[in-house]
């Protein structure tokens, strides 16, 4: 993909660069659709390096904790972005953040142990 960034705006969320006010339509070019990415497969304490943020990731042998597996992954009707733990094994754990825009975010979230790819 290409972005213009013309007009665009380049902040710091968090210690993360980020672009602010695209318009989609205008702002980002595709150049070329359906092309797979592998993610990397990491651990929950790899994740706190810092050293995976930005990067599409795959944790293997996770699960959300029990109380949150009575919950939708965030409030899709107010659009509303939640939090849910994701604990591995070894007693390890990692906030899974999900905003009310996704997609998914009214899908109730899943119990057992599976593996989650997402974007640290």
């Amino acid at each position: 993909m290409r972005i213009v960034l013309n007009g665009l705006i380049v902040s710091n969320y968090r210690g993360v660069m980020q672009l602010d006010s695209i318009k989609p339509a205008y702002d980002i070019i595709t150049i070329k659709n359906n092309v797979p990415r592998q993610p990397q497969l990491v651990t929950i304490a790899d994740l706190a390096s810092g050293a995976y943020t930005n990067m599409l990731i795959k944790l293997d042998e996770v699960q959300f904790s029990g109380p949150d597996t009575l919950k939708t992954f965030a409030n899709g009707y107010e659009l509303v972005t939640e939090n849910r733990t994701l604990v591995d094994c070894g007693g390890s754990s990692v906030l899974v953040r999900t905003s009310g825009y996704a997609n998914f975010a009214d899908v109730k979230v899943p119990s057992g142990k599976g593996s989650l790819i997402a974007i640290a």
